[in-house]
């Protein structure tokens, strides 16, 4: 959990950089180790879009997922969410190093990474899906994205 929280403060404040070199990062890129992220991810991506569709879950502006609202689960339910979150940021944090990699992209850049992958996501997102505006890190439902 510690590593989680570090990551989404450092990804948090690597995105106040330029990121207008986002849009000319190719997130489809492949290697072995960017296809084995993808494939455990989508091993997850129904439960996670499920937990969206309950709204515990949103998309961070940072690339990364969070919880939302927690309220009214049992204690087994947050655990699930939780560790899901964990497990797919950590992935999701893996794969925007090796796409880094891929591309030939300096470490001081990681952010542009995050936030093409990020802007991927927002569009992704169902129109009830609960997304970070990345103007002004407020939540909002997709439909209402600005």
């Amino acid at each position: 959990m510690k590593f989680l929280f570090a990551t989404t403060l450092i990804l948090t404040a690597l995105l106040g950089a330029s990121l207008s070199a986002a849009d000319s990062i190719d997130l489809n890129v492949k290697n072995l180790a960017i296809e084995k992220l993808r494939e455990r991810m989508a091993t997850r991506a129904g439960k996670v879009n499920g937990w969206k569709d309950k709204l515990a879950i949103g998309e961070e502006a940072t690339g990364l997922i969070n919880d939302r609202q927690l309220a009214g689960l049992s204690l087994s339910e947050k655990k699930e969410v939780r560790d899901l979150i964990a497990a797919e940021n950590e992935d999701r944090y893996a794969l925007f190093r090796e796409i880094r990699i891929a591309h030939n992209i300096p470490e001081s850049d990681l952010s542009k990474v995050a936030a093409a992958f990020s802007e991927a996501q927002r569009a992704a997102a169902a129109p009830g899906h609960m997304v970070q505006n990345p103007a002004d890190q407020k939540w909002v439902a997709k439909k209402d994205l600005k």
